[in-house]
């Protein structure tokens, strides 16, 4: 959730829409190289629904390459998690005493959990575990606020509503757009 939550923020930070795609580009590179990396585990086996991987994986690169050379910059270009996670932590200053600090500390620690990483059990061990819970869910929940913030401000709501409106539900349903190959949309499962 923290890394989805800063995605958004550094996404809709910019107030300038070429930066924004910009950055939209540099996280489509980091989520194809990401993908790619799957890929080469798989290796020959590369049918199914991996070789539908690799062909959404070779056009969201070559989308993101496209937009990153109009702006001038390496086709290569991406952001990392410490980068993305440095470039939105300012934004969390409201009632921080050092922001950067607290987002890395939290993303340190969850992910040493996530990971096993037995260090993580001596972290603030004074604390009840529930404490811990709460501090380190307090990160991502900020993270979230402000990008529905910034997302609200960018479709030109004034009074944002803090949740979204009752009745709405995700479309779980949605079809793809029709494939190169193919006169009809492909469904896809909810996760993919």
């Amino acid at each position: 959730m923290t890394l989805g939550s800063a995605r958004a923020l550094y996404l809709l930070t910019p107030d300038d829409p070429v930066e924004r795609q910009t950055r939209a580009a540099r996280i489509a590179n980091k989520e194809a190289a990401d993908a790619a990396r799957l890929l080469d585990n798989v290796g020959a086996a590369k049918d199914g629904m991996y070789g539908e991987l690799a062909r959404q994986t070779a056009t969201l690169r070559t989308g993101a390459e496209t937009l990153l050379v109009a702006a001038g910059q390496s086709r290569r270009s991406m952001i990392n998690e410490t980068d993305l996670l440095r470039a939105v932590a300012p934004v969390l200053a409201d009632g921080l005493e050092n922001p950067l600090a607290t987002v890395m500390i939290h993303w340190n620690q969850t992910s040493g959990a996530a990971h096993a990483r037995s260090w993580t059990w001596n972290v603030w061990e004074q604390l009840h575990p529930a404490d811990t819970a709460a501090r380190i869910w307090s990160i991502p929940t900020a993270l979230a606020e402000k990008a529905w913030e910034l997302w609200n401000q960018r479709r030109g709501s004034d009074a944002p509503p803090a949740l979204p409106p009752d009745g709405w539900v995700p479309d779980f349903n949605a079809k793809t757009p029709p494939d190169d190959d193919s006169d009809e949309a492909i469904q896809r499962p909810p996760w993919f």
